[in-house]
């Protein structure tokens, strides 16, 4: 659309303050702004690829640190599938 964007963005981030010395039934909260610089090159390549794995027929590789790769695994060792 043509805005130009800053190549920082900053998440905002609240932490508990674990230096009180009591709970008393009350948290505090220190909040910071981290700057982070992002690149967005990556990502039209990333959808892509995604675009293509959702209307391809072959089922994509297991990955070990997949959630619903492992749930898979294990639901067909339990039914024997």
């Amino acid at each position: 659309m043509g805005f130009e964007v800053s190549p920082i963005s900053y998440f905002y981030v609240w932490n508990a303050d674990r230096s009180a010395p009591a709970f008393d039934s009350k948290m505090i909260f220190e909040e910071t702004l981290v700057p982070y610089k992002w690149n967005s090159s990556w990502i039209e390549d990333k959808v892509l690829e995604m675009i293509n794995l959702l209307n391809s027929e072959k089922l994509p590789e297991n990955n070990p640190s997949c959630e619903n790769c492992a749930y898979a695994l294990q639901r067909s060792n339990i039914e024997g599938v």
